[in-house]
């Protein structure tokens, strides 16, 4: 019996394939029902990285913005995980399997039509094979270098893939003189590699897989219809970088205000705060009300309230503050603060941001020093995704530019608390559109804390944000560390 599974692994961005395309399927299965088929969608396919490998490579692929490089990068690790067989959606095997792959195998390479190159568009491996491994450390190292534009070359058959066959499989053929095993016969390949002192088994067979599949099927076109994204979409890579995000572990962390939305999660720290901010206020001001109660050093004259967009401050929550009718901004004028003033006088600041998406430009604006002068924050950060999740009245600044706002806070302060606001929901990487982050200045820190081991919510200080909508679960990286 073949240590090669019976399971014939596909992707495609949706399972909702053309009726042509589930025709296809049905026709490979015919040929084959000793194969289960599995079909996977691009939200199966992360969930299966971040679940098996470790999180650098997860990092690996979230950086990828083609369904093209996805799947490639999917195809190896399921295979390396599973074994089994690989075929592209677009593509049909048109004989039994059976007839191909024989009991002593362990892997069954073929060559493309490119001269020069092996094809991935059918793979047929055991698990754990050295040529997958190696396949996908090359994958992450043209990601992490960003070595290539071309997908072919950084995740597909004509970069990782065929050098990987020839690091693992060169060796063992002992020709010093090789540099390339596609331009060797099978039959010379064969006996080498199916020796029995041969340490890593693999049988070369044709190009295409001959007459036992076919690269395009007839219904190709259908596929592909309306699904620019998965092939012709122009940047390769993905203009963030989820590392800026992870949670690093503080045990000592309390909630204060309303248990939904209002409320939030902050570390306590050592020492008092010489300064409070809210930013924003709305007309739900809890947080502000329990936090300056928490501490006998905050007062109307050194806590503040801003938001241009009420008339009057809610006092009733407290009246040990003083309210500046103006909105933040990166300018100082009759309308805008950037609060300059402010952090030019005090030196541990407590900062509680929620101004719908202004927060980019501001955080943008701040140098390191401004930004060190802030001992704690608690923020709450709009649009993390492609685009706004909020209305017309939020402030939609680029995808680029928020990530590089949430960096720029990672240089000065650890984020110790991460709570998606069930308002919106998540989008790519496991990233919601709207999170709530405590963010504490490192200078309070003596070494680097390890990262976070729990999954948000936790239970007893994050309550969701809509009564009665069920809350976002963060867990796995960036918001857990492994």
């Amino acid at each position: 019996m073949s240590s090669i599974p019976k399971v014939i692994y596909q992707t495609w961005k949706t399972k909702n394939l053309p009726e042509s395309c589930f025709r296809i399927r049905q026709n490979i299965q015919s040929l084959n029902p000793e194969y289960e088929m599995k079909l996977f969608d691009d939200d199966d396919m992360r969930q299966f990285i971040q679940s098996y490998f470790d999180t650098f490579t997860y990092h690996c692929y979230l950086q990828l913005n083609v369904g093209a490089a996805k799947a490639d990068f999917w195809r190896y690790c399921v295979l390396y995980i599973h074994g089994g067989v690989y075929l592209d959606i677009k593509s049909e095997i048109t004989k039994p399997l059976n007839d191909l792959i024989q009991s002593t195998d362990s892997c069954i390479i073929t060559r493309e039509g490119n001269v020069g190159f092996f094809n991935n568009w059918i793979m047929i491996f055991q698990k754990n094979h050295p040529i997958l491994l190696q396949t996908i450390r090359n994958c992450c190292y043209n990601i992490s270098h960003k070595t290539s534009f071309d997908i072919s070359h950084l995740t597909g058959p004509h970069g990782p893939f065929t050098k990987a066959i020839n690091e693992i499989f060169l060796p063992l053929y002992n020709e010093p003189h090789i540099t390339n095993l596609y331009f060797e016969k099978d039959d010379a390949l064969n006996k080498v590699l199916n020796d029995v002192t041969c340490d890593i088994r693999g049988r070369f067979y044709g190009t295409d897989m001959e007459h036992f599949a076919k690269f395009t099927h007839d219904f190709t076109h259908e596929l592909y219809s309306g699904h620019s994204y998965w092939r012709n979409e122009s940047k390769i890579f993905i203009d963030i970088n989820v590392h800026v995000l992870k949670i690093y572990e503080y045990p000592y962390k309390k909630r204060l205000g309303v248990n939904q939305d209002g409320g939030y999660v902050m570390a306590e720290l050592d020492g008092e705060y010489d300064c409070y901010i809210s930013a924003g206020v709305s007309d739900e001001e809890s947080f502000t009300k329990d936090f300056i109660q928490k501490y006998d050093s905050l007062n109307e004259y050194n806590s503040f309230a801003f938001d241009g967009t009420i008339s009057n401050y809610p006092y009733q929550y407290t009246q040990n503050i003083s309210f500046i009718h103006k909105n933040i901004g990166t300018i100082q004028d009759d309308h805008h603060s950037n609060l300059s003033f402010l952090i030019e006088k005090y030196n541990h600041i407590f900062l509680k941001m929620d101004i719908e998406g202004y927060e980019v430009p501001w955080i943008l604006s701040l140098t390191t020093d401004q930004l060190q002068k802030f001992k704690q924050i608690v923020i709450e950060f709009h649009g993390l995704g492609d685009h706004s999740c909020l209305g017309d009245h939020s402030y939609n600044s680029s995808l680029c530019d928020k990530w590089k706002a949430l960096e720029k806070i990672s240089q000065t302060h650890y984020f110790v608390h991460a709570h998606g606001n069930n308002c919106a929901d998540l989008v790519h990487h496991n990233i919601p559109f709207i999170i709530e982050l405590t963010c504490v200045n490192k200078k309070y820190f003596y070494i680097e804390p390890p990262l976070n081991t729990q999954s948000f919510p936790i239970l007893g200080i994050d309550f969701p944000n809509i009564i009665g909508k069920t809350e976002i679960e963060l867990n796995g990286y960036p918001f857990q560390g492994v």
